[in-house]
């Protein structure tokens, strides 16, 4: 029966940490050169969260970090509260013998003002643990004894530090170092109340991913100084960079900064907020206390769970603990506690808890594997209660599988395992006090998504970001990306909280209970922290070179394992190309899926915004958004100008700036190269709406939303939104002048809407109305829980989603004539039309009811190539059913050209694509119910060239273009041919739009260069590209193919 492990989440002994890393010696003022001992990289503050579906995740994942990278804290710093303080410390690689020998030696480069005397070279390891020190000699060079070391690092009082790895390619007795001349950044420590923090440690922490942890660490502590007693210190950095600024002060939690762009030409303030302390006492059901009783704390600055002891009388103290939210149970023998939450830690104060034993029970069971294929080394089992905790029970199976968990409160508990590469298994049990319960686990095998990120040119992109999202074919949804990689790695070790992801929005949102945001939110979460390491183990040399999770290696290659069967959508991103979102099945059939991404370069948009008097406006942040991508933020110059490179084809802008309105602007980038231009103009605040809202007896209205928006034919701003209070009262900000529009809105009453100027003295009256209410059937009667949009004046009002039962509530809506358009997957679209008149009086009673029949229906699916194959993204689709007044159906292809329009009666189709700069396509479809129509291809062509006028010499538009690339799929051959002015329709396509020759990543703009070119490569092959539409085709041919007639 395998044993409970314990120290992390289980109730047994705590495991002993691993024995921390030694970093450098703290300074002093007297010696700012000195290293810092207690130095601790604390990961730094995110920029915010990317929208409500991440909202769950990255909560846990803030509270996960503050274990997952600490630094070795010193004896002099044991009252310093650092959010990790409680975590076992990550143990380090074991130093490299990249110098069997031992010795060290080189040359320090010294910059104007730096003493030789004062400069001293330390030599460290692989987790930033000091080996050896050593002085200048009068030559400037150095020599020490250090066998196993990392690299050197060269320090002189007010300069920034030097560092040089040691690798296998690095001569140990040429080791030389440069120190450069300094810049310097000043920062200002205070603590919560806003008084100065004198004697704060404040280190620079580069933010450079070529620097291992250990380095960071070492260049950290090196360059680390003290506050003085107004709580200001000056840091010597480098002139250009990126770094971050870690603060530490006895008593208080440790900040860090977010990313300073050097030179910082103004001081930076950063806040340290005082620790607190948990105590309490832990006592059985007749009020006695329980000396020896365990006690785990865990919670928003402690992470994972630290166990504590009661002493002779039953009583604990947990220390100092950063301020927040933390949870506690205590357990002795086969007693255990009844879990308290939400226990709050205020600064400088202590909070004392109560825990009373009561008889718990225990859950045993077996792992089970599907296929009797697997083995129980390496999973774990959780145990989770009715009520998830931030941190479950936690049991590691034996060799046979069995398990045991326990003490546990009497009650449900989920059961959950995971091993790799098989799905998670779940079980609820029910446990009963001084009982055990069996339950069986059964893990079924997983499906593995293996491919391969390419360029354009087909070469392997590296560093490339990756998310799938979907459903698998059970229902479930499903999502994987680098930050829930993370915490499937937590929750492989037992460290992360159960919880489910709700299909709510693209990404989905993760159940709670969650942790509360921790005092210092971590910057990990842009990128990947590494999986924590558990006791005794170590990590790997080469494990700095792996990649993060769903995070391309350096052939471009990703491994996605534990996948149920199903569709999903792949994202790829990466800053030298657009994002790519691409569909992938994967088959129950087909333990692995291969796939290849391939990215494009993408389109560049260039924008200039100004104000309304056509002024630039500098330091403006524009944020551009489209699907598959994450937010890009750029600020715009001195001139009002912006460039975003990389781009897909439709984005959407949103530009702000304090003091005036956010402007919004949705723009389609097109052309050879894909670009495009933005102009965007910002209007002052300055004005104001405010006013009262109120029913038909003029009683107020609480809880309205009122949108103000610009009037039609008024520049463009971004809407303005309020809440009516108790009385009705709102108000709002608004433009000096201009017409504006009103709208007000509540469920229980119809909208009204006016326009008007600014003005604070307006009054909305909202009527009750008809309620519109219906259901959605079948062609049977069978409910169908359709998505039902009500349409007037041929705009959409709203839309509802019916419930499993049909049923509908469209709200309220004033007297008129309504289409009603209900849509659901495997049915056609359905329309009705239905009159609401005008209530006797103003009742909530009033209410009209319809149905809605949906028969079923068929699916246009298709892709836009261009005449290379190449998909074409952004291009509008319109879809007409021949023969019908049926209203044309729109939609817009992807990254990877492919568009989808359901919903669709039987017939003939007439398919229209247009794309600027591409031209029109046209092609038909015949679509039936039950049968699975082909893909419709549509495939544009380059527009021909304007007929030459009569008498018109006919000759090469580009005289400096002197050669085509045409490629015949017949006989795979390449063609190199003279262009001609004017190509006919229909006659050689492939040669009417290209612009430039490219061999070998040259430009050909004559046939003696390309002999020269050639006339370098002995092999038989060269790579070929034609430049068009600002993407290159390249293509493999015979190297005497391109020397042939033609030219």
């Amino acid at each position: 029966m395998g044993p409970v492990t314990g120290g992390d989440a289980s109730n047994g002994p705590p495991e002993a940490p691993p024995e921390p890393a030694k970093p450098f010696p703290a300074p002093t003022p007297e010696d700012q050169g000195r290293a810092w001992r207690g130095a601790r990289i604390m990961p730094s503050r995110a920029r915010g969260l990317v929208g409500l579906a991440l909202v769950g995740l990255a909560l846990v994942l803030l509270a996960l970090g503050l274990w997952l990278r600490p630094w070795a804290a010193g004896p002099e710093a044991s009252d310093v509260v650092r959010p990790a303080d409680a975590a076992a410390e990550v143990t380090v690689a074991e130093a490299s013998d990249a110098s069997p020998a031992g010795t060290l030696a080189g040359r320090v480069q010294l910059p104007a003002g730096c003493d030789t005397a004062a400069v001293k070279v330390a030599a460290f390891d692989a987790g930033g643990e000091r080996l050896a020190e050593t002085t200048l000699a009068a030559d400037g060079t150095y020599r020490l004894a250090a066998p196993g070391a990392a690299g050197v690092v060269a320090t002189c009082p007010g300069f920034p530090a030097a560092l040089r790895r040691l690798d296998e390619s690095t001569d140990p007795a040429n080791l030389d170092l440069a120190l450069v001349a300094a810049g310097t950044l000043e920062v200002r420590v205070f603590d919560d109340r806003g008084a100065p923090l004198a004697g704060a440690l404040v280190a620079p922490d580069p933010v450079d991913p070529a620097w291992t942890e250990g380095e960071r660490r070492v260049l950290a502590s090196v360059d680390a100084v003290r506050s003085s007693a107004d709580g200001r210190a000056v840091l010597a950095v480098r002139a250009a960079g990126t770094i971050e600024v870690v603060v530490e002060a006895p008593g208080h939690v440790a900040a860090r900064s977010d990313p300073v762009a050097l030179p910082f030409d103004r001081p930076l303030e950063l806040e340290l907020a005082r620790g607190g302390r948990l105590r309490g006492e832990v006592l059985d059901a007749a009020g006695a206390p329980r000396p020896g009783a365990r006690v785990r704390v865990v919670g928003s600055g402690l992470w994972p769970a630290r166990e504590f002891s009661a002493d002779a009388s039953g009583r604990f103290d947990t220390g100092l603990l950063p301020p927040g939210f933390y949870e506690a149970e205590a357990f002795e023998g086969s007693d255990v506690s009844a879990l308290e939450r939400g226990i709050e830690v205020r600064p400088a104060a202590g909070t004392a808890v109560r825990l009373t034993l009561a008889p718990g029970g225990f859950l045993t069971g077996r792992l089970a594997f599907e296929g009797g294929a697997g083995a129980a080394e390496g999973a774990v089992v959780t145990v989770h209660g009715l009520r998830a905790r931030l941190v479950p029970i936690r049991a590691t199976p034996a060799a046979d599988g069995r398990f045991r968990a326990g003490p546990l409160p009497p009650g449900r508990h989920l059961v959950r395992a995971v091993a790799e590469p098989f799905l998670p298994g779940e079980a609820w049990a029910e446990v009963a006090a001084g009982e055990a319960v069996e339950v069986v686990l059964t893990l079924r095998a997983g499906r593995t998504l293996r491919g391969r990120v390419v360029g354009p040119d087909n070469a392997p992109v590296a560093g490339a970001r990756l998310t799938l999202s979907g459903r698998a074919d059970d229902g479930t949804f499903v999502l994987r990306s680098p930050t829930t990689e993370t915490l499937a790695a937590l929750d492989r070790r037992g460290l992360a909280p159960v919880g489910r992801l709700l299909p709510i929005g693209e990404l989905g949102v993760l159940e709670g209970p969650l942790p509360p945001i921790p005092p210092q939110p971590f910057a990990w979460l842009d990128g990947c922290p590494p999986e924590p390491l558990g006791r005794g183990e170590t990590l790997p040399a080469a494990a700095r070179d792996e990649p993060p999770p769903l995070t391309t290696d350096r052939q471009g290659e990703f491994v996605l394992n534990g996948l149920p069967p199903g569709q999903f959508s792949v994202t790829v991103q990466h800053a030298d190309f657009a994002p790519l979102a691409q569909d992938v099945a994967v088959a129950a059939a087909e333990p692995v899926t291969t796939v290849v991404l391939r990215l494009a370069e993408g389109c560049t948009l260039a924008g200039l915004v100004r104000d309304e008097q056509g002024r630039p406006v500098a330091g403006a942040n524009v944020r551009i958004l489209s699907r598959g991508m994450e937010p890009l933020v750029w600020q715009t110059d001195e001139g009002g100008l912006f460039t975003a490179r990389h781009l897909p084809a439709h984005v959407a802008l949103r530009t702000q700036l304090p003091g005036y309105f956010a402007a919004e602007l949705e723009l389609d980038l097109a052309g050879a190269p894909c670009a495009g231009q933005a102009d965007v103009v910002l209007r002052r605040l300055g004005g104001r709406v405010a006013g009262r809202v109120l029913d038909a007896g003029r009683f107020p209205i609480a809880g309205a939303r009122i949108r103000v928006e610009p009037a039609a034919g008024e520049a463009r701003w971004a809407a303005q939104t309020a809440v009516a209070a108790a009385d009705g009262s709102f108000s709002a900000p608004a433009p000096a002048d201009g017409r504006l529009r009103v709208a007000a809105t509540h469920p229980d009453y119809v909208e009204t809407a006016f326009e008007t100027a600014p003005a604070e003295d307006l009054e909305l009256i909202l009527r009750r109305g008809v309620r519109l209410r219906g259901t959605v059937v079948d062609e049977i009667g069978r409910p169908v829980a359709a998505e039902v949009s009500v349409r007037a004046d041929g705009r959409e009002l709203r839309a509802v989603r019916a419930g499993p039962d049909g049923s509908f509530d469209a709200g309220r809506v004033r007297a008129g004539t309504y289409e009603l358009r209900g849509r659901a997957e495997g049915f056609a679209d359905a329309t009705v039309w239905t009159g609401v008149d005008e209530p006797a009086r103003d009742s909530a009673a009033a209410e009209r009811s319809v149905e809605l029949v949906l028969r079923r229906g068929v699916t246009l699916e298709g892709r836009a190539v261009d005449r290379f194959d190449d998909p074409v993204a952004g291009a509008r689709v319109e879809a007409r059913l021949r023969g019908s007044r049926l209203a044309a159906r729109e939609a817009r292809t992807g990254e990877d050209g492919r568009f989808v329009i359901p919903g669709l009666p039987p017939g003939t189709w007439d398919v229209v694509a247009e794309r600027a700069g591409l031209g029109r396509v046209a092609g038909d479809a015949t679509l039936d119910i039950g049968v699975r129509g082909r893909p419709l291809e549509l495939k544009f062509r380059d527009a021909a060239l304007p007929r030459p006028e009569p008498g018109a010499a006919v000759g090469p538009p580009e005289p400096t273009v002197s050669g085509r690339v045409g490629y015949s799929q017949a006989n795979d051959e390449v063609l190199v041919r003279v262009p001609a002015a004017y190509h006919a329709p229909g006659t050689d396509p492939l040669l009417a739009g290209d612009r430039l020759l490219v061999v070998e990543r040259e430009t050909i703009t004559d046939l003696e260069q390309l002999r020269r070119v050639l006339a370098r490569f002995h092999r038989a092959t060269v790579s070929v590209a034609v430049l068009r539409d600002g993407r290159r085709r390249f293509l493999i041919v015979d190297r005497q193919a391109l020397l042939a007639e033609g030219w």
